[in-house]
């Protein structure tokens, strides 16, 4: 079993199916009826921006250090995950542009943002070149992809809802993928030292940026907490603090920089809103 999960993790299926299952617990939190178009878009979009960021843009050099296991992934199966990639976009792209212009954008946003993150394409006298190389970015321009393809889709195939709704669920989304991705900074630091992507766990210190996460991940609880409490969300919305508590015990984990942490990255950290959808299905289901 644990061979699979790090098999569906470096094929980015662990975490495409994780996009879809945000746009499942989003949309309850909107109380929206879920639609399999929506989640279907984010699969495919997630899948292609993580194909491209770990297969096309491959940096054997740089990933050997980082994730061993995932570089000796790509050796072998690269080529049909980089088809794959391209037919899920291909996908995508048709269904998205027959819903909507809007749609079309929306599901294309993670795309550009992570065009201008990982491609030099500023000219080679600006300092920063990409949105990699500028430090402590690329939390937030991951955590930015994230929500605007996961809310977009809500949005666009969903009702309305109250601006606070709204505004309580952008800042949650991007607080919970914000701090995925800098907890995957810090199992990747001595290979981003090595590329020379200012993180930052690189600019700050591993322990600094492990206690700032810890500070972001009670904010997120908080706010989940304040929402149920004033209605903004429904009451049983507080269940979903079950992802910070898996938040809280990973970064625990994370001692230094010395200790493997890539079950918890590849597997554990990405699967956690797998575990929010069961348990936003078990609600259901309950009654």
């Amino acid at each position: 079993m644990r061979g699979f999960l790090f098999s569906a993790a470096y094929s980015n299926l662990w975490i495409a199916l994780s996009a879809g299952a945000q746009v499942y617990v989003n949309s309850w939190l909107l109380g929206h009826r879920v639609s399999a178009t929506a989640m279907l878009l984010a699969v495919l979009g997630m899948f292609w921006v993580y194909t491209f960021a770990k297969a096309v843009h491959f940096d054997a050099q740089a990933d050997a250090a980082n994730d061993p296991g995932r570089t000796e992934f790509l050796k072998t199966h690269r080529k049909p995950l980089i088809l794959a990639g391209i037919s899920g976009l291909a996908l995508g792209t048709v269904l998205a542009w027959q819903h909507s212009a809007m749609t079309l954008l929306v599901f294309w946003s993670p795309t550009f943002i992570g065009l201008l993150y990982d491609l030099r394409l500023a000219p080679a006298t600006w300092r920063y070149r990409r949105l990699k190389d500028v430090p402590g970015l690329k939390g937030v321009s991951v955590a930015s992809a994230w929500t605007l393809l996961i809310l977009g889709l809500c949005s666009v195939y969903g009702a309305g809802a109250s601006w606070a709704t709204w505004s309580f669920l952008v800042s949650w989304n991007f607080l919970l993928w914000f701090i995925n991705t800098t907890y995957f900074d810090l199992g990747d630091l001595a290979g981003d030292v090595l590329e020379g992507t200012r993180t930052l766990p690189v600019a700050l210190g591993f322990q600094a940026t492990r206690t700032i996460l810890h500070l972001l991940n009670g904010v997120a609880a908080l706010l989940l907490i304040g929402a149920a409490q004033y209605h903004i969300v429904q009451g049983s919305a507080v269940v979903l603090l079950v992802l910070n508590l898996v938040q809280w015990e990973l970064l625990r984990r994370a001692k230094d920089e010395n200790v493997d942490i890539g079950w918890e990255c590849d597997v554990l950290f990405d699967g956690v809103f797998l575990l929010a959808a069961v348990l936003v299905w078990l609600i259901g289901w309950l009654g």
